[in-house]
């Protein structure tokens, strides 16, 4: 069990620096789960349900804003508040 979830925790950190990235190079971008993975995430194999998470996450901690949408969907976006705190986050954490 510790292996899984530890590969889990991997993924997760691997796919909000990757989305971070992304936003840090377009502080305009907003999207929903399904237009992260198509649009940002090209190529990469993520399940929705790992992305939600993984951007829920990064909500919580305050670098992302999340929108409903009247279809249900979340619209998400940066914080550009936060942008000096997820740049220094992206230089600490370094590339995978």
């Amino acid at each position: 069990m510790c292996p899984n979830g530890y590969e889990a925790s991997t993924g997760r950190r691997s796919l909000q620096r990757e989305v971070l990235r992304y936003l840090v190079e377009h502080l305009e971008a907003k999207d929903t789960v399904d237009g992260i993975l198509q649009w940002w995430l090209e190529g990469a194999r993520a399940r929705p349900s790992d992305l939600s998470s993984a951007l829920e996450d990064l909500v919580v901690r305050g670098w992302m804003s999340a929108t409903s949408l009247a279809q249900g969907a979340v619209l998400y976006g940066l914080d550009k508040t936060r942008l000096a705190e997820v740049r220094s986050f992206l230089a600490v954490a370094g590339d995978d």
